[in-house]
């Protein structure tokens, strides 16, 4: 593999040449996302929804107390504790002009960026609605919701092979907690207030039940479902919900040097070695509870962790990539293997999320997030030999690094965009695309349109950029591609990403819908017709994340803006805490 680094925004070989990227076509250069396959059309449209509009915040929102008028398209209100009103209606608002990337010494240089060369048609001022998508996204999320409501209501997960319920000793009702948010933004408000009342009525003893949960998923899901549906609703009793949880889950946060991976509920006693995106990804949750309760104690127990991960920082890894093994006992990382999928992804999203929550006052996770992301580009980026496909391996103790990227490592070029939104380089936003069009290529080049588990990138010869193994050839309906299009196009405003959006969208409704309601995991995504049920369970993730993301890539921006929220690890939107 030749070697190559990044000189600013360009990418430069090792014999010492500016590498160029393709260029895919643009949309009106013919280009056709579905050329290569058949896909199933989308249905019919429908009137966009059968109630009034989602909230469109405004300004910076505080806790809404809504008011939801009966009539789509009216103009409504929302006040706040402090009597401030917000409009919550469907007026466009102007976005801020698209901004140019600076290429260093852009001389006939390409850029890394893979489609800066697109046709200005294939871009808006201003971001509009796409009804007829918004209306296909909202009759999934309708029928992901039918399944689960009619075979699993109040459990973990519906399990798609014997359309029943399915959760796995310690029952949390994780799909109907992680779903709030997502009917309450999809305006299936029937839907948000049955399942609200439910888990005001049945929750208070589910956080009672003998046993353990994970620390990780119970703070992301749970207590990030109880937040942002407090937000969003105005219901207090969730607020309350959210409280009792986060006084319990923080009982086990002090037990060890480092969280371990499983908490009690009912005494604070833990248990399993713990990863390091586990114990990194609770801050937003934790801080954001202090905000809303007053009560200082959640945010230090956290903030505690995260000084404990600075300091390690700076003994020992100072290009701020770390390895995903933790002693919970001593409190330091096992020497290893450094990678952004599972078990180390959500820590780097985390250190730019905490910097933002905080209105950009915590300067040290912005600090640590610009050393982290020079890391990455240093030690873990590398490209096919055919195409020139920028991916993100897996850097291994001996240093080699290994051209293999789980599809959990596709929240990548929607963090890196984010990051430039808020004053980050300008090469983030290069890389940000060059990733997307890999993420969007994982998908693109199956004959199903859709993406493996894990992929293997051809840095050697003239072959598949893209390899997969039998093992690793099935989707789960994951939601970090589409998450990464929905922030790339509102930064860049190019429409190249709402079109592969759709390709994305039209596979999962192809293969993926089931019959009696739900979506099923599917095995041999290689295959033009995959086979269903791979997993037994309907990931809650599907619908508090992939169809959020969904709805909110063709929703103007003014729907969850990104100047003023930022989404959990679970795609729960929290408010940023500006400074006035």
């Amino acid at each position: 593999m030749p070697g190559w680094f990044f000189v600013d925004a360009v990418l430069i070989t090792d014999d010492g040449m500016p590498a160029a990227l393709p260029t895919p076509p643009s949309v009106e250069a013919n280009y056709n996302p579905h050329d290569r396959v058949d896909v199933v059309p989308t249905q019919q449209s429908r009137p966009i929804l059968r109630r009034p509009h989602p909230v469109q915040f405004r300004g910076q929102s505080a806790d809404l107390n809504a008011s939801i008028g009966a009539n789509d398209g009216a103009v409504l209100a929302a006040s706040n504790d402090e009597g401030n009103t917000y409009l919550i209606d469907t007026i466009e608002t102007s976005a801020t002009p698209d901004e140019s990337v600076e290429i260093a010494n852009a001389i006939d240089i390409a850029p890394l960026s893979p489609w800066s060369n697109t046709s200005d048609s294939t871009r808006h001022a201003t971001l509009l609605n796409d009804t007829a998508m918004q209306t296909d996204v909202v009759a999934a999320m309708e029928w992901a919701w039918k399944g689960y409501r009619t075979y699993a209501f109040g459990h973990d997960w519906l399990n798609v092979v014997t359309m029943a319920d399915q959760g796995e000793g310690h029952d949390m009702a994780l799909s109907l907690v992680d779903s709030l948010d997502t009917l309450f933004l999809l305006g299936l408000l029937d839907e948000f207030n049955e399942a609200a009342d439910w888990a005001e009525a049945n929750m208070p003893a589910r956080h009672t039940q003998p046993g353990r949960v994970s620390l990780f998923e119970t703070t992301i899901r749970n207590l990030g479902g109880y937040l942002s549906a407090y937000h969003l609703s105005g219901r207090p009793k969730l607020l309350a919900l959210a409280k009792d949880l986060g006084t319990r889950l923080c009982r086990g946060l002090d037990k060890s040097a480092l969280p371990q991976s499983l908490v009690s509920l009912v005494d604070g006693s833990t248990s399993d070695a713990s990863y390091l995106a586990e114990f990194t990804t609770i801050q937003l949750e934790f801080k954001y509870l202090s905000t809303l309760t007053g009560d200082s104690t959640y945010a230090n127990a956290v903030e505690t962790i995260m000084n404990k991960v600075a300091r390690i920082v700076d003994a020992t890894y100072p290009n701020g990539i770390l390895p995903v093994i933790a002693d919970s006992y001593s409190g330091r990382l096992q020497h290893g293997q450094i990678k952004l999928g599972a078990g180390g992804d959500s820590y780097y999203e985390y250190l730019l999320k905490q910097w933002l929550l905080s209105g950009k006052t915590d300067s040290k996770y912005k600090a640590m997030y610009e050393t982290a992301v020079t890391g990455i580009m240093d030690k873990l980026a590398g490209r096919t030999k055919k195409s020139g496909w920028v991916f993100l391996g897996e850097l291994e103790v001996n240093g080699d690094l290994t051209p293999k990227m789980d599809h959990l490592v596709c929240f990548m070029p929607g963090m890196l965009a984010l990051g430039y939104m808020h004053g980050m380089p300008s090469s983030h936003l290069d890389l940000a695309k060059a990733l997307g069009r890999t993420c969007f290529e994982m998908y693109n080049q199956m004959a199903s349109n859709l993406a493996p588990e894990i992929a293997y990138f051809n840095t050697v010869d003239d072959s598949n950029d893209i390899q997969v193994h039998a093992s690793d050839a099935f989707n789960i309906l994951r939601p970090e591609t589409v998450e990464s299009l929905m922030v790339l196009y509102r930064v860049t405003r190019d429409e190249t990403y709402r079109e592969w959006g759709k390709v994305i969208f039209r596979a999962f409704e192809q293969h993926c819908r089931l019959p009696q309601g739900g979506y099923s995991s599917v095995n041999h995504v290689d295959s033009p017709a995959p086979s269903k049920f791979f997993r037994r369970e309907m990931e809650s993730f599907f619908m508090a994340e992939t169809l959020k993301y969904f709805y909110l890539l063709f929703s103007d921006e003014s729907v969850v803006p990104l100047d003023q929220f930022v989404f959990n690890t679970e795609a729960h939107p929290f408010p940023i805490q500006w400074r006035t």
